[in-house]
């Protein structure tokens, strides 16, 4: 907990292995686990740090950029898109800010009781074996539901 023991402001570090960085397409990576009915999660912050292993990862055209998203790849973008081109191709160690994207207008039930998870919406990584420790704040909402 980041704040009193009251609070509801929260914060985890997850480590993201490279079978996980280049099976995110298929299998997006839980962030942050579903906090149980009648709530959900607000994202606050996130920073991710690539600790490239020496191979880089190939993100070609096709290759998709990352979000983070609630319950798996198909749900809400929590966050806009994070450039793979800069970031998860990189020739040495690299951190990134992710900042919450605005939430369309959709109703309560849509983020309820619902995990977050890192995705990628394209193609796989390929080639690469770097790791990386994604930082995440987030709050849980009482959605009075």
């Amino acid at each position: 907990m980041v704040a009193g023991a009251n609070s509801n402001i929260h914060s985890a570090v997850v480590e993201v292995s490279a079978a996980e960085i280049k099976a995110l397409a298929a299998s997006p990576k839980e962030l942050v686990a579903a906090p149980g009915a009648a709530y959900g999660l607000k994202l606050l912050s996130c920073l991710l740090i690539l600790d490239n292993g020496g191979t880089n990862y190939d993100d070609a055209a096709s290759d998709g950029n990352m979000y983070i998203c609630y319950v798996d790849g198909d749900g809400l973008k929590a966050t806009g898109s994070i450039e793979g081109d800069g970031f998860i191709d990189c020739t040495a160690d690299t951190i990134i800010a992710v900042e919450p994207a605005a939430l369309a207008a959709t109703a309560a039930t849509g983020i309820a009781n619902d995990a977050l998870v890192l995705d990628n919406d394209g193609a796989e990584y390929t080639t690469g074996d770097g790791t990386m420790t994604v930082f995440i704040e987030y709050a849980i909402v009482n959605l009075g539901l």
